[in-house]
């Protein structure tokens, strides 16, 4: 009996440590001694080593670091620790373990706070489902009850689209009325979100229409500028170059015939005038006559000549 006294006061003391780490903010620490209390706390209970007090403390304090854990990055755990969690949690086994070691009623402030770890860590559709099951069995008659069903009415129903039932339950209950606006507030919340959503969607839609279009375009635009190029090039065609060359390679040889007509018929002037103009110069250098003009009266009669 000595025995088993100063082991529950060992657990207590470390118990309280936990909760002094947790109140601290030192979550890591608060963590890793809470665990190791809980993994051992139903065998301590059912062999009588802490009294029921303590029991549901201990339990209390991990459904709340766990809460913590499974919201965010406070406490960090590995993977491995955090699935195992989070199965312990679908598979209902914190709950199994209340309900095997205590068979009377389990405090409702220990239902709340597995509940609202439930709620935290699982998908919308498994906590509904669990919140759903419990419901006929649980008596709303204090503020954790009342907690557990506000938080059914106010996160786990509206998560479902099922604002409608949470209206049902708060008259059902003789709840407050408030609830009833704040639900009416979620309700324009969540057509709002909807509506926006929409708009989002829509605007997509609009946006990859308008992309597809534009696409589209510039791959018209590159196919008619290449086809302008190609066009463009096919109307400078060699046919009207060489046309061109031929007409004036006719031209050409016309004039040379021309030329080689006129110089074989006068031949024998055009050599008279070059001899012609050989003694002129000869014989006004001797003079020293103004050869510029004298050149040029000696050429008019020789082309006069030539024309005859």
């Amino acid at each position: 009996m000595n025995e088993s006294v100063s082991t529950s006061t060992i657990i207590e003391s470390e118990y309280k440590l936990a909760l002094k780490f947790f109140m601290n903010k030192n979550f890591n620490k608060a963590f890793e001694m809470i665990k190791v209390q809980y993994q051992n706390v139903f065998n301590n209970y059912q062999a009588e080593i802490i009294e029921e007090k303590l029991y549901y403390k201990i339990i209390d304090l991990y459904l709340i670091i766990v809460g913590m854990i499974l919201l965010s990055n406070e406490v960090k755990i590995s993977k491995s620790e955090k699935t195992t969690i989070v199965d312990d949690l679908k598979n209902d086994v914190i709950l199994n373990n209340l309900s095997k070691y205590k068979q009377d009623e389990i405090p409702t402030e220990t239902i709340f706070n597995l509940y609202l770890t439930i709620y935290i860590g699982l998908d919308i559709e498994e906590a509904y489902e669990k919140f759903m099951k419990m419901y006929p069995n649980l008596e709303i008659n204090d503020i954790y009850t009342q907690k557990w069903l506000e938080l059914l009415i106010l996160k786990i129903l509206p998560g479902m689209n099922k604002i409608s039932d949470g209206k049902q339950l708060v008259r059902e209950n003789n709840l407050d009325e408030r609830l009833l606006d704040r639900l009416q507030e979620l309700e324009k919340e969540k057509d709002l979100e909807f509506e926006k959503q929409q708009n989002l969607k829509h605007q997509r839609t609009r946006d990859q229409k308008k992309k597809e279009s534009q696409a589209k375009l510039d791959k018209d635009l590159k196919y008619k500028s290449l086809k302008q190029i190609r066009e463009s090039s096919e109307i400078v065609k060699p046919e009207p170059q060489t046309k061109d060359i031929e007409t004036l390679k006719d031209k050409l040889l016309y004039q040379l015939k021309l030329t080689r007509n006129y110089l074989q018929n006068n031949s024998p002037i055009l050599a008279a005038v070059v001899i012609m103009l050989l003694i002129v110069i000869r014989i006004l250098r001797v003079k020293k006559v103004n050869i510029g003009q004298s050149l040029k009266e000696t050429l008019k009669m020789a082309f006069k000549i030539s024309y005859l």
